[in-house]
């Protein structure tokens, strides 16, 4: 009991932030077992952001979970929003570390040639529809 108390006494901002990206990144990558994880990990990557805005690793998750979220998204304009805003994260990782191989790994889709229209022509994600 004791040591629980410590530990919840010696928690800084910091600390919630790291802990609330480490959750959230197990969420994320785990979102398969559970459909509500994916939001959840959003509320938690945006509460770190507050916390620790120049964590890298909180960036590349964030970044990752606007990816997904534009993936899963029913219009175009939702679509480029999120794709948008991941865009914008990666960059901001860049600009904290050039070196960080996350930030550049998003770059290279960016960079990459319009797909013809054949291959757009995806399903849309199960939660729309008709829209």
């Amino acid at each position: 009991m004791t040591v629980l108390l410590l530990a919840a006494l010696v928690t800084t901002p910091a600390d919630y932030g790291d802990l609330a990206c480490e959750r959230a990144g197990y969420m994320f990558f785990h979102r398969h077992l559970n459909s509500a994880w994916l939001d959840t990990a959003y509320n938690l990557l945006a509460t770190a952001r507050r916390a620790g805005p120049a964590d890298e690793y909180c960036l590349y998750l964030w970044s990752r979970i606007h990816i997904q979220k534009g993936e899963d998204a029913c219009t175009k304009a939702e679509k480029l929003r999120h794709f948008g805003r991941a865009k914008a994260i990666a960059e901001t990782l860049i600009g904290l570390n050039k070196g960080n191989a996350e930030g550049h790994c998003w770059q290279q889709p960016l960079r990459a040639t319009r797909p013809t229209p054949s291959s757009t022509t995806n399903p849309k994600p199960a939660n729309c529809s008709n829209r």
